[in-house]
């Protein structure tokens, strides 16, 4: 039985968007659809969720859509013939308020970029792959000298480092998106650039003047954001090392650095991490990966991460069912060498949840010293299933619901595996699919909280596989151990 405790994002683009491949993704081992709305018309990106939203029904596997905004990311406008080469030595007009352009002038639809550069400072293109000298700026037209050349295509991301610093945290065509996304339903939802702790705050109350609140993913990806680390993981649901603009904001060799630091602190604050950004970057062409990325891949496991991202390589790749198995290949590989973590730190958490990450702690201890097969918590909005998670448990932990909602939420936190039973019962075979085969005499630990007027009061109990009105009820609805 696979020992896959950490999850599979995959990008969702013109590659992967076709119904069979989306249920191909899924049996190799997708359990987040990230959907990026810097590309795509509105009708592409709706068809793209409703088509994964009928590719995990099919599959009977919950799928998170995550909702990736564009933010205040600035972009190539559309050039001619799509894609160009750019040499080194050229020089070329970067074009402020222009849709469409060519090699000569590059289309940059936002009018306000030549107020953010200076002579001698660089703009990247395309998280780096290019890079430009500028010479000289007047009120709309930047005159740059190409460093590094290199293919660049419509809509590449551009980068004055520190560039974004004055600009609002979602715009106009963000808020359409966030309308959207609420009317379809979305799991996660992603913000890009966040600097700090007041960006979040702008993106909540957008969401909740839409009247759906969504769990937002704060993308780690600018030297203010790692400034103001601890004060973001306290306001944001989830966060992603994203490592390409960010190594465009601090230097590249400190990434491998801030990757781990971001991560642990995530861990420590309760909060699931994803690491991204060209993670197997090699296959959007290749069959198999280089060394150096099966590392990367194992390395980020063996930090802690919840989840890996896929981008390009199942966006826009030849195989992205290959990619995405590959991916599950080396995880799996790398957890079941190394299956163990050390054990989480107490510190880091709000303190009102510190009972329960003590409780959480030691019910994790209980299921390791015993051996059990797994640690059952029946879930509402996942609360107990985030927290045992955060303890980096060598065991699994199932997580029924009746919400279909919180069904697709925890496909993104380490260790759970989801099981939707909307009538509050557990089937055995579902627990097979999650498990492998079990014998009668194997144990669960089974753990819930009885609410109080004051605080919830958890309990854990061990059961044997066989005892299955221990553990396959949903204690709310009465049985051993539902509250008196």
């Amino acid at each position: 039985m696979r020992r896959r405790g950490v999850q599979i994002v995959c990008t969702i683009g013109p590659a992967s968007r076709e119904p069979e491949v989306l249920e191909r993704l899924i049996d190799a081992g997708m359990g987040v659809a990230r959907v990026n709305f810097a590309h795509g018309t509105e009708d592409q990106n709706r068809e793209t969720i409703q088509r994964i939203r009928a590719a995990s029904r099919a599959k009977d596997q919950p799928v998170a859509v995550l909702q990736d905004l564009a933010g205040p990311k600035l972009r190539l406008g559309e050039l001619e013939g799509d894609r160009l080469l750019l040499h080194q030595g050229d020089e070329l007009t970067l074009v402020c308020g222009a849709a469409k352009g060519n090699a000569q002038s590059l289309p940059v639809p936002d009018p306000d970029l030549a107020q953010e550069v200076r002579p001698g400072g660089p703009i990247v293109i395309g998280d780096g792959a290019v890079e430009l000298e500028v010479l000289e700026v007047d009120a709309h037209k930047i005159r740059a000298r190409v460093l590094i050349g290199g293919e660049i295509a419509s809509g590449k991301g551009i980068n004055a480092p520190g560039g974004l610093s004055e600009r609002p945290i979602i715009n106009e065509q963000d808020r359409a998106d966030l309308k959207l996304g609420a009317e379809l339903e979305v799991d996660l939802v992603g913000v890009s650039y966040v600097r700090t702790p007041d960006d979040l705050a702008s993106v909540r109350r957008a969401l909740r003047a839409l009247g759906r609140p969504a769990p937002l993913v704060a993308k780690i990806e600018t030297a203010r954001a790692l400034e103001h680390l601890d004060g973001i993981l306290a306001r944001t649901d989830a966060v992603m090392v994203a490592r390409g603009d960010l190594s465009l904001e601090i230097p590249y060799q400190r990434v491998p650095i801030e990757q781990k630091r971001i991560v642990q602190a995530a861990i420590r604050a309760g909060r699931p991490v994803i690491t991204a950004t060209q993670m197997l970057h090699s296959m959007v062409s290749a069959s198999r990966p280089t060394r150096a990325e099966a590392t990367d891949v194992a390395n980020a496991v063996l930090d802690g991460t919840d989840a890996v991202m896929l981008s390009d390589e199942t966006a826009v790749g030849t195989d992205p069912v290959r990619v995405c198995r590959t991916m599950a290949q080396i995880v799996e590989e790398t957890q079941t060498a190394f299956p163990d973590f050390p054990e989480t730190p107490l510190d880091g958490m709000a303190e009102e949840l510190r009972e329960l990450v003590v409780f959480s702690r030691a019910a994790v201890r209980t299921a390791r010293d015993v051996g059990a097969a797994a640690i059952v918590t029946w879930s509402r909005g996942g609360l107990a299933a985030r927290l045992l998670s955060r303890q980096r448990p060598s065991v699994p932990i199932l997580a029924p619901t009746r919400f279909e909602d919180t069904w697709r939420r925890l496909a993104l936190p380490y260790g759970v595996r989801p099981l939707l039973c909307p009538h509050g019962r557990l089937r055995p075979e579902q627990v097979q699919a999650a498990l492998g085969k079990l014998d009668a005499q194997d144990l669960m630990l089974v753990v819930g909280h009885i609410p109080g007027e004051q605080r919830r009061m958890p309990w854990m109990a061990l059961v044997r596989v066989s005892d299955s009105e221990g553990w396959n009820r949903d204690p709310r609805d009465g049985g051993p151990f539902s509250a008196p």
